[in-house]
This record gives structure tokens, sequence and C-alpha cells, in this order.
């Protein structure tokens, strides 16, 4: 298994490599709101609701965070730690799109969207520590250029732990007041109806 949603969503099948048999595919599911485009259908599949993005890149936040524990994280092989922490970044980056509503594309998850008019304690903190694409050594910048595409300003090793250790407190912050507002505005329709 290659993830783990604690909140329902289903399992769907990763094609990677087509030189594979059928049987190598079916032991490689991943949880969480995906879906694909259709092989030979006429374009793609929408995603699931918002929320649903949402609670999936957070879970994955949170659950990853917790496995970067150095006693935790060194259990493993130096292939499962790595995976670990990319998995770790990737899901702070999409987090940090959310939370910053920075998606320009239509179909782009942002907290303007999930929560209109609100805006959480300390997320100009976290907009001025991420920093923009632009901002070279800048969070947003090192998890563009050394993650997410392939640049030839890679190192063969990279301590995030300084970069995490200084987003982590206002990223957390964010999504413990989202839950908070998420539950007043779900009472507040509650008790309207």
């Amino acid at each position: 298994m290659v993830g783990i949603s604690k909140r329902g969503t289903r399992a769907v099948g990763l094609n990677l490599l087509p030189h594979y048999s059928k049987e190598y595919y079916s032991q490689w599911r991943i949880f969480g709101p995906h879906t694909f485009s259709k092989v030979c259908g006429k374009g793609r599949e929408t995603m699931t609701a918002d929320w649903t993005v949402y609670e999936y890149e957070f879970d994955m936040f949170r659950g990853t965070l917790s496995l970067c524990r150095s006693d935790i994280l060194a259990s493993y092989s130096s292939h499962v730690q790595n995976a670990i922490v990319e998995s770790l970044l990737l899901h702070t980056r999409m987090l940090a799109d959310i939370l910053l509503s920075t998606g320009s594309e239509a179909d782009a998850v942002s907290l303007k969207t999930l929560l209109p008019g609100f805006v959480p304690t300390r997320l100009e903190e976290l907009k001025r520590l991420y920093g923009t694409r632009r901002d070279v050594g800048s969070p947003c910048w090192m998890l563009n250029k050394w993650l997410a595409h392939s640049t030839n300003v890679r190192a063969d090793s990279f301590d995030y732990v300084p970069m995490m250790d200084k987003l982590r407190p206002a990223i957390n912050s964010c999504l413990d007041e989202i839950e908070g507002e998420r539950s007043n505005r779900a009472r507040t329709r509650a008790v309207a109806e």
C-alpha cells in the first residue's frame, strides 16, 4: 500500500510502468482523492470534492510528519526513508498551495474557495516564510527545484529539517484554525436549518 487516508476515500489502481503485467499493477494501490484520465476516453474525469482533496493533504501531511521522527524513520531502509521524507515535502507543498491559494487553474483547490472570507491568524506569516518560486532559497523555491522538478540545482542529499522546522508551526496553526472554522460554520448551518 502506498498511502492510507483515514477519511474513507477509495483505492484506485496506479499504472506507472506499462510494460509490467496486470498482476504487478494490482499490488500498487493509492488511497486518496485521485481520479485519472481515461486512457481512450474524451478527456479527464473530474477531481472529487475540494474538501476531500484538502482532507487527504491534511492527513498525509500529519501522517508523514509523524513518520519523520528520527526514531521511527531510522527503522526503515534508506529508500523508504527518502520516500517518506519526499512524501512529507510533497504534501507540505500541496498544503501550502491550498492555504496560500496560489493555484491559478480553474480547478485548483484553495482556502479562498473552501472557507470564503476566512483568514487564519498565521497565514501571512506562512506566506512570508514559504516565499515564491522566484525567491531563490525560499522553501517554495527549494521544493520546486529540489523535489518537484528535475533540475540541475539538485544535490545528492539535502537536510530539509531546518526548512520544515520553520514552516511546521505556521502550517499546523493554520490547519487547526481551519478545522475550528469549518466546525463553527457547520454548526451555524445546522442551527439555521
